[in-house]
């Protein structure tokens, strides 16, 4: 028997505790959500689920596979053991071949260039403007509209508004909707972190999986007030705990939070508490006015997956609304990637590409020098750029491998491809053999 079979012998008849330990809906008498449909499961037993809904059933680590999106069952074992505390003494890793011969699914950026997925974090001095912004942007992102010159992709939208009651809150969508709101969800109302505001948003994501995009405002609001959280490690599991939940159903979710008083050099410095905040997201927005009463701003921006810029904008009091002016301090510049720049101009050339990769890196060599040594490169150097082709360049880009060759599929998207609205369910990949 491997370690890993004695592991998952040892917590297969745990499941109840485990759901318990995980805070994951469980309910007596001896029901749960089934992974897969949502839906009521039951629980045989206290080691299997059973859905009667979509007749699919499985152990603890089925149930830890399906709802996490886990590739292997050794990562869902280590779930279930962590939540569990029980000691795991092996260590899973992965070769560099392996790694860079995966293909992840794209689910795309919620807004391109701007706010990826993830745990994002906007900051401002009060009364600056920060829940107009946050509104207007649940509203472009509800429909499917441009963020200025940025392209958002269409989901549902829950907006937890802490701060402002329901009459405020219908006023001001109001003003920047002109009565078509699209799907957007509003909470004036929720408990603290830790003392169940997770299994709210959890229940409710469950019951709206079409909701991909969550904003707190404000993050003061759901934090417990116990000064020996105010620390590093506590600023930084608040941010882990928002991660877990992002992280499970695929989401974004942006956190409105305050700024110092006092002034900074770096703006991102003046975000109020400590660096775990702000090294514990994926991006950080920093709203700034030079003067109290202006009704200019600058909006700077930093993240894992996007690029430093610095937005200018203009509060237009007639829409209420933020209008974009330009960039400031250096024009954005989108670095083009130099090979991905040369499969746009080979499609745009040729058209569509549907070969080996042996082939795709003979016609490319002709074009010209990439420095490229083997088609094995070729290809994993394509492989984590798959977004990017398809965002920012159009082309859909699939690849797989036959026998000894890799073929690769390269082919323009449509003008009229509609195929911009976030799915249900986080991210999924292929493993190619």
């Amino acid at each position: 028997m491997t370690k890993e079979d004695a592991l998952h012998l040892q917590i297969k008849s745990r499941f109840t505790d485990f759901l318990k330990a995980a805070e994951l809906p469980y309910w007596e008498p001896a029901l749960t959500v089934c992974p897969h449909c949502g839906e009521h499961a039951g629980i045989l037993m206290d080691f299997m689920w059973s859905c009667q809904h979509c007749n699919k059933r499985g152990d603890v680590v089925d149930y830890v596979t399906a709802l996490e999106h886990l590739e292997t069952k050794m990562a869902a074992v280590k779930r279930v053991c962590r939540a569990l505390q029980i000691k795991v003494t092996t260590l899973e890793v992965i070769s560099a071949d392996e790694l860079m011969d995966k293909q992840f699914e794209n689910t795309g950026a919620l807004i391109d260039g701007f706010i990826g997925r993830g745990v994002y974090l906007l900051a401002g001095s009060p009364k600056i403007g920060k829940s107009w912004l946050v509104l207007w942007l649940a509203h472009r992102v509800c429909l499917g509209e441009d963020v200025w010159e940025f392209k958002s992709r269409q989901c549902d939208v829950l907006y937890i508004s802490l701060e402002d009651p329901e009459r405020r809150i219908q006023s001001r969508v109001a003003e920047i909707t002109r009565g078509e709101t699209g799907n957007l969800w509003f909470a004036t109302e929720t408990e603290l972190m830790g003392k169940g505001f997770e299994e709210q948003i959890t229940g409710f994501l469950i019951e709206h999986p079409s909701v991909k995009f969550i904003i707190v405002d404000t993050l003061q609001k759901v934090r417990q007030l116990r000064a020996d959280q105010y620390s590093y490690a506590g600023d930084y599991e608040v941010i882990s705990q928002m991660k877990s939940l992002a992280d499970r159903f695929g989401i974004t979710i942006l956190l409105v939070h305050h700024t110092r008083k006092a002034g900074a050099a770096d703006p991102f410095s003046m975000i109020s508490g400590t660096t775990g905040l702000s090294g514990g997201v994926d991006g950080s927005l920093v709203m700034v006015k030079d003067e109290r009463m202006d009704n200019r701003a600058k909006l700077y921006i930093t993240g894992r997956d996007t690029l430093d810029m610095q937005l200018e904008l203009l509060f237009d009091r007639t829409s209420s609304t933020w209008q974009f002016l330009g960039y400031g301090g250096q024009e954005r510049i989108q670095k083009r990637d130099r090979l991905l720049g040369e499969v746009n101009d080979f499609l745009t050339d040729e058209g569509p590409f549907h070969g080996t990769a042996s082939e795709l890196l003979t016609l490319l060599s002709a074009r010209t020098e990439l420095q490229i040594k083997s088609a094995n490169a070729l290809t994993r150097l394509l492989n984590p750029q798959k977004s990017l082709l398809q965002y920012e360049y159009g082309i859909l880009y699939n690849f797989e491998r036959t026998g000894k060759e890799r073929t690769l599929h390269l082919t323009r998207i449509p003008d009229d491809d509609s195929d911009d609205t976030l799915t249900p369910g986080a991210d999924t990949v292929t493993t190619v053999t």
